[in-house]
């Protein structure tokens, strides 16, 4: 269900599965707001092709809006819309993901800079290898990356996660406000910032230094 005011206001649901290819172009950001799966690649051209229960998938806007994919509904739904979203774009520079959707990557993204901003509860996975990535969660909503960053900022409020094992930087700046957790691999240098409960995990060896108010901790997690 999405954006309902009662299931009386609200289009049902049903039917059969339908595709429809979308125009849409000269983007470099997505922003995905609604419930539903959004699959994306690195190509070398532009495609968007929504998939979703015919009595819907009409109301699945795709607009392009100052270089944004923005994602959206033109009006309420509710039931199983079973939305999925396959986009392909030549550079990706950021993502925002507001409510329980889910984004995966179904390549490497290569580009100087990127930013991912996940509000909600829903998931971000993503294999990138950028100069600088700037990660910020708030809410319940989890981000995994892999692959290769020089420098990562990473912000966490709430009881959200950001799980970059995988990701492998040189300089990381992480931190945490509220619950939540960061784990992060840094070859050389890592400033933590603490405020709650929560924890920074980090692997490699980098140089440390923590700022901690709080019950929460940096735990080396080699």
């Amino acid at each position: 269900m999405a954006g309902c005011v009662d299931d009386f206001t609200c289009q049902k649901a049903n039917g059969p599965l339908e595709t429809q290819d979308r125009s849409a172009s000269n983007f470099s950001r997505i922003s995905h707001l609604i419930d539903g799966q959004v699959f994306i690649r690195q190509g070398a051209s532009y495609q968007v092709q929504v998939t979703a229960r015919e009595s819907i998938i009409n109301a699945i806007s795709t607009q392009v809006v100052n270089g944004e994919l923005r994602i959206g509904l033109d009006e309420c739904i509710r039931g199983d819309s079973d939305i999925e979203i396959q986009i392909t774009l030549p550079q990706l520079n950021g993502i925002e993901l507001a409510g329980s959707g889910q984004v995966f990557g179904e390549s490497s993204f290569t580009a100087n800079a990127m930013d991912l901003r996940l509000s909600g509860s829903g998931s971000i996975h993503l294999d990138v290898n950028v100069q600088n990535l700037e990660t910020n969660v708030s809410g319940s909503g989890r981000i995994f990356l892999e692959g290769n960053t020089l420098t990562q900022e990473v912000r966490v409020s709430g009881s959200g996660e950001v799980e970059a094992f995988d990701l492998q930087s040189q300089q990381a700046e992480a931190i945490v406000s509220g619950s939540g957790n960061i784990g992060v691999r840094v070859g050389q240098s890592l400033q933590a910032l603490i405020s709650g409960s929560g924890n920074i995990l980090y692997k490699g060896t980098p140089s440390v230094q923590a700022t901690i108010s709080g019950s929460g901790r940096v735990l080396n997690a080699n």
